[in-house]
């Protein structure tokens, strides 16, 4: 089950005393609580096709992956790219479209909970060719009223070229969460 904070249907905001939804009791209302990441059967297949492109065995490439993200990270070496976007729909409508987004999207989304001033979302960036893989990571800021805020990160440790991974991973949640924002 995913790591979620909280177990009522609303929680009071710490200044004001206005409720905001819990993203528990939303992911609940939305059938998105369920068991798994899923995010390992997208590593494990792209381990096998570059086994089977470079003709080597799987566990060799896995070896020497783990090999080059271990070093690259003894090293510091790391991309990190942030991106912040301001959507014009309610705390509930943009919630419900960054856990649609993040739950049908290739980040998945292994983590959501509650935070003092809305949620957190982190789903993972998955292993290619040129990225050794990652994580993304979505503060969604209840601002109070008909806006959004919502910082996006991508982390992708061991590696210090990024080859716009990061950003391509945070846009295209963005794009989908704008898109269905609009239908909540």
């Amino acid at each position: 089950m995913l790591g979620l904070a909280g177990d009522g249907q609303v929680q009071e905001e710490a200044t004001g005393g206005a409720q905001r939804v819990k993203v528990q009791a939303l992911m609940a209302d939305m059938g998105l609580l369920r068991k798994g990441s899923g995010g390992e059967e997208a590593r494990t297949g792209i381990l096998a096709g570059l086994g089977a492109l470079g003709g080597a065995e799987k566990a060799v490439m896995q070896v020497s992956l783990s090999f080059g993200k271990s070093l690259g990270q003894s090293l510091g070496m790391k991309n990190a790219t942030e991106i912040t976007q301001r959507l014009h729909y309610g705390y509930e409508a943009t919630l419900r479209a960054m856990l649609v987004a993040m739950s049908s999207g290739t980040s998945g989304l292994v983590a959501a909970f509650d935070t003092a001033g809305g949620a957190y979302l982190e789903g993972i960036v998955p292993r290619s060719i040129l990225v050794l893989g990652g994580k993304v990571m979505f503060d969604v800021i209840d601002s109070g009223g008909p806006q959004t805020e919502i910082i996006g990160t991508c982390l992708i440790p061991g590696q210090k070229y990024g080859y716009g991974a990061g950003k391509k991973a945070l846009s295209e949640v963005f794009e989908h969460a704008e898109t269905l924002a609009r239908r909540f």
